[in-house]
């Protein structure tokens, strides 16, 4: 498929007609494939639109559909309410009187946000649906508003007297919001009541997906239902929620994909936003239309070089479609912004040669994050912990960014070898666990202790102490450690209050083998730092004594750094590693995806600074590539000829003397010869 552009558009009921008009214009001088039309938009918006409102939009919506289909642009509709993202200070139950509103673990309750049981509220939301349905829409989202969470001032799912009814039906004993938030908490080994609420959130969402679907399709049998995925925190209901929606269609879905507003561009990397998690939690049949968000929106939140980056990245990503959502809710003109429409039409070329060769399937190569949407029903609290600790899922990929900045490409598929942090590994069970044990694994001392709490101590070569709060001697920094077991002159900076308060002390197990120690002010090794060990069985467990549950930050990286996250990637993987990308290249995504007889190599350059070049090694089964090609801005793919192109122990090493500027991505296609 080709690259396929989908603009989110405001259509503004004073100015509709001038919007339609403008747009349709602006989609053909920029070459844009669809509109989705956003109806009761942001800052003007009813709350939950009230049927007579949705009513007045119909015509235009209409209208829409008309002008752009004489243009051969798609036209969709996404309405921008469904439950109601917060209350933002409005108050909606004298509009909906029979509706029940959202109530939190507090007892709190909103005044604008719809309680997903309330039969009221879903009547409201099958009958908003079916109006829109009428203008035959290509698609027709549900926002990510359509949620369990995040609905101000309710945070963590409704807690209101009819789901706690159907909760003590569902567990076969009465229970209140008191108690239910007592157990949800509980330190230790979790309550099985967590598995069962979390089912119980999300099996309302569900059902009325259901509901919505069977009005819509009775309507318009040609429509496709869309889902916008809020996060991944509710992942572990929505391939039933897109099965619900999706009727005869194809299931479609739009996961988050960048920040909002322009940011340092590592800020792209997957692990630093939901994105690779939302796609894990969707089923392999659905069709992805990453969103590119720009609120709020001008080259003041966002330039059009950042948004040019993310349009590639998602094309690396397999994505042939992206909603982009470039232009403010407020009926400001199209023709007052110059900049992205020109990029827009300039790099489709590109893409389209990107979609080409980098379209969905093939297989991703990396090194796997490990992430299970019901991480929360399995991990064990402390003491004091809320609501957010035991449902954020930043669990499992601590080392996402690290191996990234090192070159190293990171998926969330499985893989021979597998990195962890925090309590992700307790949604695995014993066979699978094993089978990592068995392979590669590289893991924190957060993940340690998990394994150690799950029997599986003795095959992980260190035995953890107790988290260190504070130390006698200070360590300041990370040493390499010469075959002797002494520090090198390879020194890595920590952040030293952080270490302190997150480090363990580990006792390596004979046979291990002591890579780096921290070390104190007169360069004295402290404890271990990075440990390597084979087990009995074959595997290989690399082990860090530090907690990066809660991820990295810029101390951690360094020149010393990638390459120790190199050479212990190599260490796990027995030889040749998927993909490294080489020489003087620091924050990045590196990605590797397998088709029928080709690679491709994807890098999206995440720095400010130019490469001169580009360096990579990777894996080969196939010797070496009977061609290189790379794609020209025309968007056509040209043969190329690496400076070098070796085969060693360390696999196949190219050097393209082709400069990646700063903020820009690329890839190379190898065509294996397997004649």
């Amino acid at each position: 498929m080709p690259a396929h552009y989908m603009l989110r558009r405001c259509l503004s009921p004073w100015r509709a007609a001038k919007d339609i008009a403008e747009t349709v214009e602006y989609c053909r001088a920029h070459d844009i494939d669809e509109v989705i039309w956003k109806v009761d938009v942001e800052h003007f918006n009813h709350g939950l639109t009230p049927l007579d409102t949705i009513k007045a939009y119909l015509p235009w919506l209409d209208e829409a559909r008309i002008a752009t289909a004489d243009h051969g642009i798609a036209s969709s509709v996404n309405p921008w309410v469904t439950l109601n993202h917060a209350d933002r200070r409005r108050d909606m139950r004298d509009v909906h009187p029979a509706m029940r509103w959202m109530v939190d673990e507090s007892g709190a309750q909103c005044r604008a946000c719809a309680c997903p049981l309330s039969e009221a509220w879903q009547t409201w939301l099958v009958e908003a649906y079916a109006l829109y349905a009428s203008t035959k829409p290509h698609i027709l989202w549900l926002e990510d508003d359509y949620r369990t969470f995040n609905h101000e001032p309710v945070e963590w799912g409704c807690y209101c007297p009819d789901h706690m009814a159907a909760l003590s039906d569902a567990v076969g004993e009465p229970i209140d919001r008191e108690a239910l938030v007592a157990r949800l908490l509980r330190p230790g080994p979790p309550d099985p009541i967590r598995a069962a609420w979390f089912e119980l959130l999300g099996e309302a969402m569900v059902e009325t997906a259901g509901r919505v679907a069977r009005a819509v399709h009775e309507v318009s049998p040609s429509t496709r239902l869309g889902l916008m995925c809020s996060e991944s925190l509710d992942g572990r209901w929505w391939p039933r929620a897109l099965k619900a929606l999706a009727g005869p269609h194809e299931p479609v879905a739009r996961p988050s994909f960048s920040p909002y507003c322009e940011v340092r561009a590592d800020g792209l990397l997957p692990d630093r936003r939901d994105h690779q998690k939302e796609l894990a939690c969707l089923p392999p049949d659905t069709r992805i239309c990453p969103e590119l968000e720009n609120y709020p929106y001008t080259p003041y939140a966002k330039s059009a070089r950042f948004t040019r980056l993310e349009l590639g990245l998602s094309q690396l990503f397999g994505h042939s479609s992206i909603t982009m959502n470039l232009f403010d809710h407020l009926g400001t003109p199209l023709a007052v912004d110059r900049r992205y429409g020109p990029m827009l039409r300039g790099v489709k070329p590109f893409l389209h040669a990107l979609s080409d060769r980098c379209g969905p399937g093939g297989k991703p190569r990396g090194i796997q994050v490990l992430f299970d949407p019901r991480t929360a029903d399995h991990k064990q609290l402390r003491p004091g912990d809320d609501m957010s600790r035991l449902l954020r899922l930043g669990d499992g990929d601590g080392w996402a960014a690290p191996l990234q900045g090192s070159g190293v490409p990171v998926i969330w598929n499985p893989s021979i070898v597998c990195c962890t942090t925090g309590q992700a590994l307790r949604a695995l069970d014993h066979e699978t666990i094993s089978a990592m044990l068995a392979n590669g694994l590289l893991v924190d001392a957060s993940a340690l202790k998990v394994l150690h709490d799950l029997g599986f101590g003795l095959l992980t070569g260190v035995e953890p102490s107790d988290v260190l709060e504070s130390a006698k001697t200070p360590i300041v920094a990370e040493a390499y450690v010469d075959e002797s077991g002494g520090p090198t002159d390879s020194y890595m900076a920590l952040d030293t209050l952080r270490v302190a308060r997150n480090s363990c002390g580990i006792t390596p197990c004979d046979g291990a083998q002591v890579i780096s120690q921290f070390v104190d002010m007169d360069r004295r090794p402290i404890r271990p730092a990075m440990v390597q060990y084979e087990n009995e069985r074959g595997g290989r467990v690399a082990t860090y004594a530090c907690d990066l549950s809660d991820g990295t930050d810029v101390y951690f990286m360094n020149w010393h750094r990638r390459r120790q996250m190199q050479d212990v990637v190599r260490w796990l993987s027995r030889g040749p590693v998927e993909l490294t990308v080489d020489g003087d290249a620091t924050w990045m995504v590196p990605v590797r995806r397998d088709y029928d007889g080709y690679t491709v190599v994807g890098i999206a350059n995440l720095e400010t600074d130019d490469w001169p070049s580009i360096s990579i090694t990777l894996s080969s089964d196939d010797g070496l590539p009977a061609r290189v090609l790379m794609p020209d801005e025309d968007g056509r793919w040209r043969d190329v000829r690496p400076a070098s192109m070796t085969e060693s122990d360390a696999g196949l090493h190219l050097v393209l003397n082709t400069e990646l500027k700063a903020l820009d991505f690329t890839a190379i296609v190898l065509e294996w010869n397997r004649g």
